[in-house]
């Protein structure tokens, strides 16, 4: 009761004054808030919300526990069947194990190469590019000319060489004929020179010698007057010096002699060989400057002959590197072409797949994508290497030509090992498990897996190696959520 009313329920009015007043404390305290008709409906708003969503956890947990009491053959007990007391787990078809003929068919992938890569350089670097003649994606002929370099600085250096073969032929035609009478003048004047030097050489080795007499007597004379006092050991010293002096002028003296004796047999040989022709030395060094010569020659024709590059065969060209004006390198190739516009596919495969391979089998090689292609491709050759890292080896599948295929693309082969009649079910009967195949045939009303051995797989059926006989019932249709000995009903 508040100020002495109540409602007829029994419930005290509220009082609107005092609600007023509280609404004026809140609005100048900020402080706690009377409930209002608005938050309680939000109260059981929010209470309804988390009842549900306990609700659905509480549904998905037992769910859960009989996922995997199912699976591990502990089944909640249910309504009893007719026949064995339990429930069925699923409805299942089934199915009879037949001979059918099956496309064994080994599929691969891999890249489009081409067959022969071909990467066209020059040999001579260092020369600016005159003038290309192709365009990436042109198909050329073997000789056409693909690209030209300058050659002027080669050809002044031909000139050159040329000038100094024919100078290198005369002096060879020299050596071989005895000399002409003013070249004998010449040779006996030097050789008289040569003479008068050795003469004049000597004069002065004599004269070395004196001297050194000289001062070696000075030197004994000196040691004398010393030992008496007469003279300081400082003039001995210079005489000493000066014995020594001598000693070096005469030995440079007799290295002269020796030296001008030496000219002046080379220019007495010389005359001997100018009256009677040429030496066997000197018709041997005139020949080899020939041929020297002419090897230079032939070096800067060939250079020349490189400034024209052609195209070694035919082929398509894929990748220009050449621009008019740029500096040849000798490392980097100008083009790259395919060699005959030949393709092929570099496919994978494991050691085991590699064996079936053989040269001449035809592949069917497809592109995938909206509009994918699809060509008949022949077996060339198998590595014989395996690569370590990766396991694998390489198979070369020849591609036609003009099949619409680029080198780089990635493609997929498919190979038909074989068509035979072999035992078959469908896919769907085929339970993998643990690294193990089998499928589930029918005692009475429950399902019995039964271990099996599978070969090659299509679309729709599976080779059964071992494990089945022909006309034996299995289960297709429901197989993969049966686990062993479940208790089954047949759809009818």
């Amino acid at each position: 009761m508040i100020d002495g009313t109540e409602t007829h329920s029994g419930t005290p009015a509220p009082d609107t004054s005092a609600i007023g007043s509280a609404q004026a404390v809140h609005s100048r305290r900020s402080s706690v808030t009377a409930p209002t008709t608005a938050s309680i409906k939000h109260f059981h708003r929010r209470r309804k919300f988390a009842i549900l969503i306990l609700v659905a956890l509480i549904a998905l947990i037992a769910g859960g526990a009989y996922l995997y009491f199912n699976s591990n053959g502990n089944k909640p007990e249910t309504a009893k069947s007719s026949k064995s007391g339990l429930a069925p787990v699923v409805t299942v078809t089934t199915v009879l194990s037949m001979v059918r003929p099956m496309e064994n068919v080994l599929t691969v992938t891999g890249t489009v190469n081409p067959w022969d890569e071909l990467n066209i350089g020059s040999e001579t670097a260092g020369l600016r590019i005159d003038s290309v003649n192709f365009e990436e994606g042109d198909e050329v002929r073997k000789g056409k000319v693909l690209v030209k370099l300058n050659s002027a600085l080669l050809e002044a250096q031909l000139s050159e060489q040329e000038s100094k073969l024919k100078s290198d032929r005369a002096s060879l035609r020299k050596a071989v004929q005895p000399n002409r009478p003013e070249d004998l003048l010449v040779l006996k004047s030097a050789l008289e020179k040569a003479e008068e030097a050795v003469t004049q050489t000597e004069a002065q080795k004599r004269k070395a010698e004196v001297a050194l007499e000289n001062a070696e007597t000075n030197v004994d004379r000196f040691k004398l007057l010393v030992s008496e006092g007469a003279k300081s050991g400082q003039e001995l010293e210079d005489k000493v010096m000066a014995e020594k002096q001598a000693q070096l002028e005469l030995f440079t003296a007799e290295h002269k002699v020796e030296e001008a004796r030496r000219d002046a047999d080379k220019e007495r040989q010389k005359l001997v060989l100018g009256r009677k022709g040429g030496s066997n030395e000197d018709v041997t060094i005139s020949t080899s400057s020939v041929e020297q010569t002419e090897a230079k020659i032939k070096h800067l024709n060939a250079q020349i002959k490189q400034t024209i590059i052609c195209a070694p065969d035919d082929g398509l060209i894929v990748k220009r590197n050449a621009h008019i004006g740029d500096i040849c390198e000798g490392s980097k190739p100008l083009l790259t072409m395919i060699r005959l516009n030949r393709l092929e596919l570099k496919a994978q495969a494991n050691a085991t797949d590699l064996t079936k391979f053989k040269a001449g089998q035809s592949v069917t090689v497809s592109t995938s994508g909206a509009t994918p292609l699809h060509v008949t491709g022949k077996v060339r050759l198998v590595s014989p290497l395996i690569d370590p890292s990766s396991r694998l080896g390489v198979v070369h599948i020849d591609l036609p030509e003009n099949c619409g295929l680029t080198s780089g693309m990635f493609v997929r082969g498919e190979i038909l090992l074989s068509n035979a009649p072999v035992l078959t079910v469908p896919v769907d009967s085929v339970v993998s498990r643990g690294g193990e195949s089998f499928v589930f045939t029918l005692d009475g009303n429950r399902a019995v897996s039964t271990p099996i051995k599978t070969g090659a797989e299509s679309d729709k059926y599976v080779e059964i190696a071992s494990g089945l006989k022909v006309g034996q019932s299995v289960v297709a249709k429901g197989a993969r959520f049966l686990s062993d000995r479940d208790v089954v009903d047949l759809a009818k």
